[in-house]
């Protein structure tokens, strides 16, 4: 089965789309981006959204919620706090069922990228495409049931493969995400963005992060949309900490508009018809 960072080509079916800084908005747009919201994460992600708030009062994020985080199921007290969240005028997007990765991976290369670069939770990765398809179904009735209103999906770790890309394809969603790619699923020409987003599983993935994410964010100064794709444990650590929301700050001096990821894709232009 087809394995990469980027989705499928079943999914992608174009190009990704070069665009000037201001194609979103004027001086360019920013996304802040929480991954793994989850009553078992929340209180980190709360503490995340509020560092970022105390810079930017009124910053919205777009909030990626694991249903089933780990297999631990959902709590009342969670739900009351993504209300707050909705009424607060951030976003919730899918992010999978489980957040694991059920499937056995072969070879050197599936192992380095599903073991070792996501820590067995890149649940996506190699799933069948039935399979996907039941996941993310789950994962919609979900939403549904809770009244939230979903316009977007992103694979946890940000890898489809063959099977779970034609899933989604299929599952009438407005956008999805890769490491390297903005995908709007409504006609759109993918967008290429890169994320910004840190390692802190140990310290020298810390030391290496706190290099390559400014690094990248100097690449990508004159980028239609950067994206900070921030994750629980980005709260806990002082250094890491500062670093994003020093680069988060530099981004709203130089005019970046803050943009929820559906507001993003309903800003990208739609493919030219042939």
């Amino acid at each position: 089965m087809a394995l990469a960072l980027n989705p499928a080509s079943a999914l992608l079916g174009a190009t990704p789309a070069e665009l000037p800084r201001d194609a979103l908005a004027p001086g360019g747009a920013l996304a802040l981006v929480v991954h793994d919201v989850a009553p078992a994460t929340w209180e980190r992600c709360a503490a995340l959204l509020q560092a970022a708030r105390d810079l930017a009062p009124a910053l919205p994020a777009t909030l990626l919620v694991v249903p089933r985080w780990h297999g631990q199921p959902s709590t009342r007290a969670f739900e009351s706090a993504m209300d707050a969240a909705l009424a607060e005028g951030h976003e919730l997007a899918l992010h999978g069922w489980s957040h694991l990765d059920p499937v056995p991976a072969r070879g050197t290369l599936q192992r380095l990228r599903r073991r070792f670069y996501t820590a067995g939770e890149g649940e996506f990765a190699a799933l069948a495409r039935e399979d996907a398809a039941r996941r993310i179904a789950l994962g919609k009735r979900w939403f549904a049931r809770r009244g939230w209103p979903l316009a977007g999906f992103v694979p946890p770790a940000w890898l489809l493969g063959e099977g779970s890309a034609q899933a989604l394809a299929d599952a009438g969603f407005a956008y999805s995400c890769t490491l390297d790619r903005f995908i709007a699923l409504q006609g759109q020409a993918p967008l290429r963005s890169w994320s910004l987003v840190f390692s802190t599983r140990a310290a020298w993935r810390r030391g290496v992060s706190r290099l390559w994410v400014p690094f990248l964010a100097r690449r990508l100064s004159d980028a239609p949309l950067l994206r900070f794709e921030l994750h629980p444990d980005d709260v806990v650590y002082p250094e890491v900490r500062r670093c994003w929301l020093d680069l988060l700050a530099r981004a709203l001096a130089q005019g970046r508009q803050p943009l929820l990821l559906r507001e993003v894709a309903q800003r990208l232009p739609l493919k030219p018809s042939l």
